[in-house]
């Protein structure tokens, strides 16, 4: 998502809409990210369930993951009720893809 948006005109970046759209999934991302990271040690930890502080430390992390969750959900929300930006050939200052330049013969 980086990359595409990088790659815009400066005038489309700099859109209210785009750059709200942008830095929110980046927050979501990040957040869901935290998540799946959580998700890979408590599995790790798992098989060694019966020394008590690996047991702790994965009723910690599955707290962390329920706080996490509901950071994500709020995100995701917040992602939902924004407008997904969308451009057409124009607003790319009427850059052409390489299949519409071609002759074809």
């Amino acid at each position: 998502m980086d990359a595409s948006f990088g790659s815009l005109p400066d005038r489309e970046r700099k859109k209210k809409n785009n750059h709200d759209y942008l830095t929110t999934a980046k927050r979501f991302f990040k957040i869901n990210s935290q998540i799946r990271d959580y998700d890979i040690i408590k599995a790790k930890l798992e098989k060694y369930t019966s020394d008590t502080a690996f047991t702790q430390l994965t009723d910690s992390l599955k707290r962390r993951r329920k706080t996490t969750l509901s950071s994500a959900v709020k995100a995701a929300t917040v992602l939902r009720q924004l407008p997904v930006p969308y451009l057409t050939i124009d607003d790319l200052g009427g850059a052409r893809t390489e299949a519409e330049t071609v002759d074809c013969v």
